[in-house]
Formats: structure tokens, C-alpha cells, sequence
């Protein structure tokens, strides 16, 4: 018996000085109350918990930016009411009809991003770049922008303002524009239009014509190689969040009060401002954090794009009665949005953004992209009608690979041998109708793509699947820490994922054979087919309704998210779909606690972006339910890398090439359960 306890004892002590490194934290009570939300605990309509938790945390940290970023520059409060100013004469009353109609002749017209003209295009890409190499407001006119919303956003999100400040923000931009190039717009992007393609990535949107790549470092279209405030110009294009459908943007105009849609009151999946963050999730790079998403020209296409489902909004209002020029919410989050309080734009107040002048005589948009069975031309060579839904949609073309091209030139020099064939057989009908259908647009990309297939056949199939479970790439992050962008402030801490086979996952058609005969009725690899496993994965009654997987790779998402830093990073582990079980070990970077004690919190998100369950360390050498918050000291033995090698080779024992490779997990002290 005093054997027994002595080992215990031993075994305590062992384990107080290997784990003494990291230490199990309770989660701040306003995160944690914000997770726990009733209203973020819906069904599958309401938006991904990795989107709410997301908002979530920045709503709790925010207070970290006031000392990591000064105040807005006195230039830059001057050109922004120079900005403002250029827009009184349109705001100003009109005393004649005559003088009313010629000004609604001449509102500035916001179309959706593919339906510009190749001029139309161009010009406000150019006027981007001019405002970026204009140094006379520092550091350049176009971050200055950026800045203003990156030290605001305590004060204009999560809350009443949120739309009403992003409206008047539209309009000093696209002025700023303006001012280079007359006449430019800010068009909207209607991510509508991409959803329905197997992998929006590959997108029109993301070509070197339009926006550029949206996977990693931006190395083509008009802003390539970018350098910004927070770092280079990165996007991280699928690999969380998600894009807007039709039937959110239903949802959201089905109700006729700004405090139903708006925070902080309003239920998913009515809640306006976390629907248009799973955008921000999904683009991802720069975009992803609010604090430096004006960095991205993205960030005012998407928002251009809210403004008009808002404005469609207020349309609906007026048509129920309700006067949306004073429908400001009583209940509108921090005091910062109270409807008297500044705006932080020239001497206007949150109130101001409500005024129905901005819409009425200074811009208006263009209906978005539509198709019919009778009219299936959607506007632009750039997007398609498809029909294979059930209703009749605009969808945007992809971006083809140089192999894809060179079979697609291959078909083309196939086709115009059979026409000139059929010509001289007289069928110069056919040729004709064959000429039409091979139509292309090649257009050489720098990172290798070849600019899209203008066919029918090249619109991948349309499917709901969340998130895509092929990623082509990792994930670029920042290394963005309370305003500085450095690799060498961060250390590296091992995560384990553990993966419980989803319901969504149960077929793969893969099948036994008995006796010769192929068995289609049972699914080699689905474990309900199992009596030594069925009890393990009982049949739920209502599983979720993200979409069947594709892949025989799931994708589970880890965050880290500082808790006394600002900062965070985006990382994600890779498993066997097909298998009951799987695990894998990844690498997850926070502050170096050489910088100080780290508190961090990590989350981990599968596929559907449900939430993974946290698993710490205890004494005992098990582990027990946490919130999957940690605290790191600098005191030794560590249980982190100094860098990304550092960690890996803390776990893993290779010898030599002619040794078995080992691994330590009892240096890993967060594992998390995806089930």
C-alpha cells in the first residue's frame, strides 16, 4: 500500500515538473457568455460556429487594439472631410423638379463586379493603385483608409452603427477615387454568384483580370505583390467561414426592423453583421480580421455588396410602413453607437448614416445578376445561367489550369478540323453552331492559371458542400501581433485532433464481395455495418445538414486566439474521412512567452464548423474537459518550439535514416475530440 502511494506521489511530482510549462486558464466570462449565446446556438441555418466564435473574440478583444494603434492622423481626418465635402452639393435640396430629375439622371450607378466593362473594370483598378502610390497622406491614400477603419472598429461593429457607419465609409472611398479617376464606382461583389461552384476558388473573381489570387501571397492581377500596414496582401480563400446564398439573403429580408437584423439583439439567421463576417472568415488573409481588412480592395467590394441587400432592405421597410430613416434600434449595442454620437467621418453622427440622401442623389445600384428559362443571358461574358438546381441562376465562370487549357486548345484545333470538313460537305450550319460553342478567352496568369473557358461545360457542378475538403494549399498567415508583423515573436505549440467519422461520411462506395458478388447494400468502410462498432456511432436522429462530403479527406480547423495579445493564428490538420477513428498532430504558433506569460485560447472546428471538444493534461498524466484556454510561462521544460522545427522535433525522436522514426506525445497538452 505505501508502495502505491509513494508511486503516486513520484508520478505527481514528475508530472508537476514537465507540465508546470503550461497551465489550463478559465476562459474570460465575456468570451465565454458570448459562446454560449442561446441566440448562436441554433440549427444548421444559423451561420458556422467557427464564424461565431470568430466574432466573438474580436468583440472581447478589441480593447487590445486602443494600445497597440494610435489615434487617426489630423491629414487623414482632413481628407476625409475634404472627401465629405465633395458630396454636400448631391446631399443638398433641390428647389425645382427639373433640378431633381437631372440630379437622379446623374446618380453614380454600383453594378456587380463582372458586369463592368472591361473599361469600367480597369479604371477602378487603376484608381486603387493611384491612391496607393499617393503618398501625400501617409503612408499612402488608400492605407490611410484602411487605418481609419482599423482604429474604429471598437466603435463601429457589433452594434447599431455597424451599417450606417460602412455606408458613409463606401462613399468617402469611392470620392477617394473619384479624385484619380472621375467617374468610378465601387462595384459590389455578390458572392451569391460563386457559392454554387464546386470550389469558388477558382472563381472569375480570383483571376488576374479581377482581384487576383485568393489562395495565399496575392502574386498577380492589379494588386500584386502589395505591401500593407499589416504585412504583404494575403488571402486564404475556403478554408473557413463560408459565402452568402440566396436563402440568407431571404431570410434577412424577410423582417422589417433594423434591431431584427442588426446586433445586438438580432437571432441568426437574421443577424446581418456575423452573416457578413462569414465572408470576411472566408476570404480569409487580411480580410479575415476586421482590424486590417480595409487593407484588402476586397473588403469594400463585399461591403458594397451588404450596403445593397441593406438598401433592399430599406426599400421593404417603406413598402410595410416603417420609416427607415429613424428606425434606429433603442437597444443598439456599446455607447460608441448611440444614435447622437459621432461617427468619426467629418462631423457627422451615427445617425446621419440613416438618411435616405445617400441613395436617393449621390449612388444607386443595379440589380443584381439574374437569369430565366426564357432569358438565360446574364449580363456578362463573365457569368452563366444554370438551371440544374430547379430555378434558373447567374453563376460565375471559373478560372481553368494550363493543362485544362491545353486540352481545351487541343478540343478547339479538333473542332475546327471536323468544321472545315463538314464546310466543304456543304453543313456550314453545324460548323457554325460548333464554332460558337468553343469560344475561350486565354488569358496567361503569373502563378500558372489560364483565365476561363467560356462554356457551359466548364461551370462545375453545383453542390453545399462546407467547407471544400480538398484544400490546395496551408494556410498563409500573418504572424500579426498587437501591430507588428514578425515570425520571431511567435513559438509553436503541438495540438493533437482526434476524428470521429461524421454521419455525413457514411458511404464511400466502396464494397465488400461475397462469394463473388459485389454486396452494394453495405459499405465496406461505413461503421454502422459493424456489430463491434455500431454502438460507438448510434444513427442521429436529426444529423446535420451541411452536405455530403466528396473527399475521403475532412478538414478540421484550429484557431489560436491571444487572450492578453492581440493576434491570432489559423491553422488545420488533414485526416482519413473514411476511417472510425483518425488523429493527427499539428504545430498551433502563439506569443512567445519570453515576451511575458501567454494566455491564449485555442478552438478547433470540423468540417461543418461544429465545435471540437478541448482535452487537457491533468497531474495524473490523463485527460480531463477544458475550455481550451492555456497560459505559457518562460519557465522550463518547455512545451513549445522556439520555431516550427523546434516543436517538431520536441515530439519526434528520428535517429537516422535507418531508424524508426518515434514520437513523445506526453509533451502535447491540448487534444481536441471532433465527434
Amino acid at each position: 500500500m505505501k508502495t502505491a502511494v509513494l508511486n503516486i506521489l513520484i508520478l505527481v511530482l514528475l508530472s508537476i515538473q514537465v507540465y508546470c510549462k503550461i497551465y489550463e486558464i478559465n476562459t474570460p466570462d465575456a468570451l465565454k457568455n458570448c459562446f454560449d449565446q442561446k441566440r448562436l446556438n441554433g440549427n444548421s441555418s444559423d451561420p458556422h460556429w467557427d464564424s461565431a466564435h470568430a466574432y466573438c473574440i474580436q468583440k472581447n478583444n478589441w480593447n487590445l487594439l486602443k494600445t497597440a494603434w494610435g489615434n487617426i492622423s489630423i491629414e487623414t481626418e482632413n481628407w476625409v472631410d475634404e472627401l465629405l465635402r465633395m458630396s454636400e452639393y448631391e446631399m443638398e435640396g433641390t428647389r425645382t423638379k427639373r433640378q431633381a430629375s437631372r440630379r437622379r439622371r446623374t446618380l453614380r450607378i454600383r453594378k456587380e463586379y463582372r458586369i463592368l466593362s472591361d473599361t469600367e473594370r480597369n479604371n477602378f483598378h487603376r484608381a486603387i493603385n493611384m491612391l496607393k502610390r499617393d503618398t501625400s497622406v501617409r503612408p499612402n491614400r488608400y492605407d490611410a483608409l484602411g487605418l481609419l477603419h482599423q482604429r474604429l472598429v471598437d466603435d463601429i461593429h457589433h452594434g447599431a452603427a455597424f451599417l450606417p457607419f460602412h455606408r458613409v465609409l463606401l462613399v468617402v472611398c469611392e470620392n477617394a477615387l473619384r479624385q484619380k479617376i472621375p467617374g468610378v464606382t465601387i462595384p459590389y461583389w455578390d458572392s451569391r454568384l460563386d457559392k454554387p461552384l464546386r470550389d469558388a476558388t477558382r472563381s472569375i473573381m480570383w483571376s488576374n483580370s479581377f482581384m487576383g489570387s485568393v489562395r495565399g501571397r496575392v502574386r498577380n492581377g492589379p494588386f500584386r505583390n502589395w505591401n500593407t500596414p499589416a504585412g504583404p496582401l494575403v488571402r486564404n480563400g475556403g478554408q473557413i467561414g463560408d459565402l452568402f446564398d440566396h436563402s440568407t439573403i431571404r431570410a434577412i429580408l424577410t423582417r422589417s426592423r433594423l434591431h431584427e437584423i442588426a446586433e445586438p439583439n438580432a437571432v441568426p439567421p437574421y443577424d446581418y453583421e456575423i452573416r457578413h463576417g462569414d465572408v470576411h472568415q472566408w476570404v480569409g488573409g487580411l480580410m479575415e480580421p476586421a482590424e486590417t481588412a480595409g487593407f484588402d480592395p476586397i473588403f469594400y467590394l463585399h461591403h458594397s455588396f451588404v450596403d445593397y441587400v441593406w438598401e433592399l432592405f430599406r426599400r421593404n421597410q417603406q413598402r410595410r410602413g416603417v420609416n427607415p430613416t429613424t428606425d434606429y434600434p433603442s437597444e443598439y449595442g456599446p455607447a460608441s453607437q448611440g444614435p447622437r454620437r459621432p461617427m468619426r467621418l467629418g462631423r457627422l453622427r451615427n445617425i446621419h448614416g440613416m438618411s435616405s440622401m445617400y441613395t436617393s442623389r449621390i449612388y444607386s445600384y443595379e440589380p443584381a445578376p439574374t437569369c430565366s428559362y426564357t432569358n438565360t443571358n446574364c449580363g456578362s461574358k463573365y457569368l452563366r445561367c444554370i438551371t440544374r438546381s430547379g430555378t434558373p441562376r447567374c453563376v460565375s465562370v471559373e478560372i481553368i489550369s494550363r493543362r485544362q487549357s491545353r486540352r481545351t486548345r487541343r478540343r478547339r484545333r479538333r473542332t475546327r478540323r471536323t468544321n472545315r470538313s463538314r464546310s466543304r460537305r456543304g453543313r456550314r450550319g453545324k460548323r457554325q453552331a460548333l464554332n460558337e460553342t468553343a469560344v475561350a478567352l486565354v488569358d496567361t496568369f503569373s502563378d500558372g492559371y489560364v483565365g476561363p473557358i467560356y462554356t457551359d461545360q466548364m461551370i462545375s457542378p453545383v453542390n453545399d458542400i462546407c467547407p471544400s475538403t480538398n484544400p490546395y494549399n496551408v494556410i498563409q498567415n500573418m504572424y500579426l501581433m498587437n501591430g507588428l508583423s514578425d515570425t520571431r515573436v511567435w513559438v509553436y505549440v503541438p495540438v493533437k485532433i482526434v476524428y470521429k467519422r461524421q454521419p455525413e461520411q457514411m458511404q464511400f462506395d466502396s464494397f465488400p464481395v461475397k462469394r463473388g458478388q459485389l454486396d452494394a447494400f453495405q459499405d465496406i468502410y461505413d461503421p454502422t455495418g459493424y456489430s463491434s462498432l455500431i454502438d460507438l456511432f448510434p444513427v442521429k436522429a436529426q444529423p446535420r445538414t451541411c452536405g455530403e462530403m466528396d473527399s475521403i479527406f475532412t478538414k478540421v480547423a484550429v484557431h489560436s486566439d491571444g487572450l492578453n495579445y492581440h493576434g491570432s493564428y489559423r491553422e488545420f490538420a488533414l485526416l482519413d474521412a473514411r476511417q472510425p477513428f483518425d488523429s493527427s498532430i499539428m504545430y498551433v504558433a502563439v506569443k512567445s512567452p519570453q515576451m511575458g506569460p501567454t494566455d491564449v485560447v485555442l478552438t478547433a472546428y470540423g468540417p461543418c464548423g461544429n465545435v471540437c471538444k478541448p482535452h487537457c493534461r491533468d497531474l495524473m498524466g490523463g485527460y480531463k474537459h477544458c475550455d481550451g484556454s492555456i497560459k505559457l510561462t518562460n519557465r522550463g521544460p518547455k512545451g513549445y518550439g522556439e520555431d516550427y522545427g523546434d516543436a517538431v522535433r520536441m515530439l519526434w525522436n528520428a535517429p537516422g535514416p535507418d531508424h524508426l522514426p518515434t514520437i513523445n506525445e506526453s509533451d502535447i497538452f491540448l487534444h481536441f475530440v471532433c465527434d
